[in-house]
Formats: structure tokens, sequence, C-alpha cells
């Protein structure tokens, strides 16, 4: 992984990755996902048995090579990366439901599942009435 010293770039909730690896990992170009609506590319990255949701960006970062991925320290170490020796994670394709659900925000996360929670309730109750 790269370190970034830069503002602009949110490594905490964003994995950077080069433009490219867009097709290869979500079987389309970025510019068709915009014209689709798709607005949020969700990224799963496994290491081992662990994993982590994080949005795909691109910009361009000094250092980052074609198969390299930019995340943050915390993500590291979420994932139980080795400080020394090979490295090696699986990006794959995600969706919304598991990064919102896993956020690194606690707040997000917590207003996500309270959210859906009480959807359940909801539609249970629905149900109940409708029995009824």
């Amino acid at each position: 992984s790269i370190f970034v010293d830069d503002p602009n770039i949110d490594l905490e909730c964003c994995a950077y990755l080069q433009a490219k690896a867009y097709k290869e990992i979500f079987n389309k170009k970025k510019k068709d996902a915009s014209q689709s609506n798709q607005r949020l590319s969700v990224l799963k990255i496994k290491y081992d048995n662990r994993c982590i949701y994080r949005k795909y960006a691109s910009k361009p970062i000094e250092g980052l090579k074609k198969d390299c991925i930019a995340i943050s320290g915390n993500s590291e170490q979420q994932l139980n990366l080795p400080r020394n020796g090979e490295r090696t994670v699986t990006v794959s394709k995600s969706y919304w439901f598991p990064f919102y659900w896993h956020h690194t925000n606690s707040a997000t996360r917590i207003s996500f599942r309270i959210g859906m929670w009480g959807l359940l309730i909801a539609i249970i109750g629905l149900v109940l009435s409708v029995i009824k």
C-alpha cells in the first residue's frame, strides 16, 4: 500500500486504484456506470479470511502502479496485513448494503443499521396488520 500525505485524498472510506482498474473489476467503463446512475462503486478487499468494503476512487497518486491499491493504515490493520513480506489482497466488486453495514464512520454505520431495523419492524407490523 501507499501512504499519502494529501488532505484531498480520503483513504478512510475509499480505496484508490488506477483508472484502468475500474473496467477490470466492474466489467464496464466508469463513464458507462455514471450514465446508468450507478454512483457508488463499492470494492470488497479481502486478505485471508478478513474483508473490508471501500468506495472505488481514482486519482493520480505518485507511486501507484497498475496492480497496486492505496488504502489507509487502519484498513491495513482491519485486514491484518503483515508488516513485511508479500501483501497480496483480492479486490472484487461488491454492493452498497455491506458497504454501509460495515462503514468506517460509526455514525453512518449506526444510522444505517437503525434504519434497516426500523424498516424490518415496519414491514412486520404491516404484515401483522394485514393478517388480522
